[in-house]
């Protein structure tokens, strides 16, 4: 049984969707207006996407939108995030957004923390997650 993948974009003006096969060939799309909500819109978008599917063939998903670099361009609808960064000590010596510009900075980024653990891209543990610390 081959194994199916789902593409989503999330553009300002549509969002589409696709759901391809393993040799890539399109089997199913959707295009329809970007919601105020966008969550919304994914939704509707998936939902329609996978209607009339077998979901046990769903290997992957992926999802690609445009609205986090338009907000941070635009400096608007930005919200503080929590940054959990699992890189210690390696990366101690420069904060989370170290480099962003000051007005960006104080917009976006509040509590940090630095703490051991992690993995390298090839899925070789750099370090034990320090569970106490992120607690």
């Amino acid at each position: 049984m081959s194994r199916l993948r789902i593409g989503i974009d999330v553009g300002g003006t549509n969002t589409d969707a696709v759901v391809v096969d393993e040799e890539g060939s399109v089997i199913a799309s959707t295009k329809s207006a970007t919601t105020l909500n966008p969550s919304d819109g994914i939704a509707k978008a998936l939902s329609e996407v996978i209607e009339g599917l077998d979901k046990s063939r769903i290997s992957q998903a992926m999802l690609g939108t445009t609205h986090p670099a338009n907000a941070i361009i635009q400096r608007k609808s930005l919200q503080k995030v929590a940054v959990l960064r699992l890189a210690a000590p390696s990366s101690l010596a420069i904060r989370p957004g170290a480099a962003w510009p000051r007005d960006l900075h104080e917009a976006v980024i509040g509590p940090a923390i630095i703490v051991g653990g992690g993995y390298e891209y090839d899925g070789t543990e750099i370090a034990p997650l320090e569970e106490k610390a992120i607690r």
